[in-house]
């Protein structure tokens, strides 16, 4: 499925601006569940080693239980990860020589697509609020309206600063295309 079919652009429409995702967003979520894992491994080898010098004394059905709920968890954490990830790459802002998109995915089957005319976008801006945003050159695009005084946000978005200059640039341009228009 082409970028134009995924957004149900209209037929003059075109994808002006894809708005990438920063990758730190994938890595922060595959991290959290490696530290899972090395948490399990941690209270697995604590009871192994407890129980084998009597500090805790647990019989082998007990310590089988155990460890197939450690494994089963471990399925869990894998499994959080992959609709973590699914989830985070499900998220997408364009925009077009007309409007707008956002496709927010905010479960793996809950996704809300939000259109903001170029016309009513009255002001684009970012901002990065820690010191992970600065190193990493990542942080919040703002998108603001004239009309219902809604900030529409979008996370993780890569290279914050370029993406509102050449946002605020695709709608200084259509806005100065629509004003020639309206004199004629």
């Amino acid at each position: 499925m082409s970028k134009e079919n995924k957004f149900d652009l209209d037929k003059d429409e075109q994808i002006k601006l894809i708005i990438p995702r920063h990758k730190i967003g994938i890595i922060l979520i595959w991290l959290s569940e490696v530290l899972g894992a090395v948490i399990l491994t941690a209270v697995l080898i604590w009871l192994n080693n407890s129980a084998s010098h009597n500090f805790l004394p647990l019989d082998s059905d007990v310590r089988k239980y155990i460890t197939a709920t450690v494994f089963i968890l471990y399925a869990v954490l894998f499994i959080s990860g992959l609709v973590g990830t699914i989830v985070y790459r499900g998220n997408a802002m364009v925009v077009t020589n007309k409007r707008v998109i956002h496709r927010a995915t905010n479960a793996l089957f809950a996704t809300q697509v939000k259109m903001i005319d170029l016309d009513s976008v009255e002001d684009v801006s970012s901002k990065k609020t820690d010191p992970l945003q600065q190193v990493f050159n990542y942080g919040t695009l703002h998108m603001s309206t004239d009309s219902d005084e809604t900030t529409y946000q979008f996370t993780f978005v890569a290279n914050p600063t370029t993406q509102v200059k050449t946002i605020s640039r695709i709608i200084r341009e259509y806005k100065e295309a629509h004003t020639k228009k309206a004199k004629k």
